[in-house]
């Protein structure tokens, strides 16, 4: 039986509101990426990474347009069996292509330059202070992370970029777009899709850029199915532009303690994505609250304006207070690492209170249990 195709329609280039933009027609709508310095160009393989993990979610074929690299090709073919093996997806051919997309051959590189996909959070400043990437484009993308009619928290980001940018010399990047909205990409959850929708970006940027990295969430033997992971970023990859992950090496609070003196990290760390607040941090979610205890166990709380702490001299009590009104944490291990490291008694307590109410925490207990049990 044949799959089902998923079509992309002819990439094209428009002008909108001063700014050159890249639309290509999917399932019948529009989907478009504009920026204004640099101009970014009609490139299939942008948007065929965007959509691939849609497609499979769908057990659809991806019809491409035009011409593809044949090194991007043959990487799709190493991406899919990993897909297949977190998500189930069928192994079918994922590709539809034209005559002249099948007999593409090498194409020439860029501009030799380095681009870092940039949020403000803990691993993008860690990857851009402490990687080696050395990245001279910092790129935000308008319309992944924040909503594109969120004007008031993209206005909120936009110095944290400028700042990042001009402390370490690079250029920054805003990449608009309304892709998260499409109903042919949002079939399937974010944290499948992140990555390819990254790369896709990455793609439309190759007129500028011959490198972009993508900072890792979680560390390179970390086998949980993600998105952005080490096993995968690299096969998004052409002939034209290489795609890498960094700072897979070490895990978010121990680079997070690799960076906590750095004064461009305490002014301006943005690590909230519940979108609680109009802008910044709202210091009370579950990603917050693990960030502002591993800065109170290093005694650097104080100094990050950046988090609402209250009173520097109750910062363990209103902590604790906090911990007590999160239902559940998922940052199991790193709790587990900060009680082992030492924490004041009340922290200490209120996060094993925490732990004992988290899903996530019980059955890595049971878990290791069983192996107790079996070992012996």
């Amino acid at each position: 039986m044949n799959a089902a195709e998923l079509e992309i329609g002819a990439i094209r280039s428009e002008r909108q509101s001063g700014h050159w933009r890249i639309v290509a027609d999917v399932a019948g709508q529009p989907i478009w990426f504009e920026c204004a310095d640099p101009v970014l160009s009609c490139v299939t393989e942008g948007f065929g990474s965007a959509m691939l993990i849609p497609a499979l979610h769908e057990a659809k074929r991806l019809r491409l347009p035009g011409s593809v690299s044949r090194e991007w090709r043959q990487n799709i073919a190493r991406l899919l069996p990993v897909l297949s093996e977190w998500w189930q997806y069928p192994e079918l051919a994922p590709l539809s292509l034209s005559d002249e997309a099948a007999n593409e051959t090498k194409a020439a590189g860029a501009s030799g330059q380095a681009a870092l996909c940039f949020s403000g959070g803990v691993d993008s400043f860690y990857s851009l202070l402490r990687g080696s990437a050395d990245p001279r484009l910092l790129v935000f993308v308008h319309g992944y992370d924040m909503k594109l009619e969120d004007e008031a928290r993209f206005s909120a980001f936009i110095p944290t970029l400028e700042a990042a940018a001009s402390a370490t010399g690079s250029r920054a990047i805003i990449v608009r777009t309304n892709l998260r909205e499409h109903p042919a990409f949002n079939v399937c959850s974010w944290e499948r899709t992140h990555g390819g929708a990254l790369a896709g970006v990455c793609h439309l940027l190759t007129g500028s850029i011959d490198r972009m990295y993508i900072s890792a969430t979680y560390v390179l033997d970390d086998e949980r199915p993600w998105g952005s992971h080490a096993r995968i970023d690299h096969l998004w990859s052409s002939d034209r532009l290489r795609v890498a992950q960094c700072g897979s090496e070490i895990w978010r609070h121990d680079k997070l303690r690799a960076i906590l003196d750095e004064p461009l990290v305490r002014d301006h760390l943005r690590v909230c994505w519940e979108n609680r607040t109009p802008s910044g941090n709202c210091s009370r979610c579950d990603k917050c609250i693990m960030t502002m205890v591993v800065l109170a166990q290093a005694g650097r709380l104080e100094r990050f304006r950046v988090f609402d702490a209250g009173d520097p001299s109750r910062h363990d009590a209103e902590l604790a207070a906090r911990l007590d009104r999160l239902g559940q944490t998922v940052y199991v291990r790193t709790y587990a690492i900060l009680r082992r490291d030492g924490l004041g008694r009340k922290l200490d307590r209120a996060v094993g209170r925490l732990l004992d109410r988290s899903p996530a925490a019980r059955a890595g207990r049971a878990r290791n249990g069983f192996l107790s049990f079996w070992r012996r």
